[in-house]
């Protein structure tokens, strides 16, 4: 018996080992996943403990992935200008009109921040409101299902248009698309519930 639970605390301890070390090169996601951990461990004491905690999960979940996403997308455009640089560095074409400009490489999808504005959004709705007033406020799930429905469209467009190559911002559109499932997830078992009493 001791034996699996030493062995059962080791696996654990090598998946975090694991995560962790894939997560190296991104530390405000490492730290957003601490912040989910200590959270998991909040809500196994119920629900509403959610309340209390709901600037915690803000500042250590939120925040962090949003400056990740922001620092990511900075590092990407320098490396697209550095890329653009070396291209008109060896190729530079015939100068053309005085007037034209040279076509800029694909930008950051509009879509996709859009998408996550509206993640963000569904996610403040649900922490202000009382867990009671989620089980009689049908209109109010319907909304956030028809804005969580919303976000997972705009996040597919812009994943459509980031195959197809015309933007950038591939985790941010990830994120949108898993962040926006999970919502859509967890107001249909809110709205199941609150049908049924």
């Amino acid at each position: 018996m001791q034996e699996n639970k030493n062995k059962e605390t080791m696996d654990s301890a090598s998946i975090f080992s694991k995560v962790a070390s894939y997560l190296r090169d991104y530390p405000f996601l490492l730290m957003a996943l601490a912040g989910i951990v200590l959270l998991g461990s909040v809500f196994a004491f119920g629900f509403d403990k959610l309340k209390e905690f709901k600037w915690f999960f803000v500042g250590i979940v939120l925040v962090p992935v949003f400056m990740q996403f922001y620092f990511e997308s900075k590092k990407q455009s320098h490396e697209q200008r550095l890329k653009e640089m070396k291209y008109q560095a060896e190729f530079s074409p015939p100068p053309g009109p005085a007037g034209e400009k040279i076509q800029s490489s694909a930008g950051y999808s509009i879509k996709a921040i859009i998408s996550m504005a509206s993640i963000v959004l569904c996610f403040l709705a649900y922490m202000e409101t009382e867990e009671e007033e989620l089980l009689v406020d049908t209109d109010l799930l319907y909304g956030l299902l028809f804005f969580s429905g919303v976000a997972l469209v705009l996040a597919l467009i812009a994943w459509n248009d980031f195959r197809q190559q015309r933007v950038t911002g591939k985790k941010l559109i990830i994120a949108d698309i898993v962040l926006s499932g999970v919502l859509i997830l967890g107001t249909l078992g809110w709205l199941s519930e609150a049908v049924a009493l």
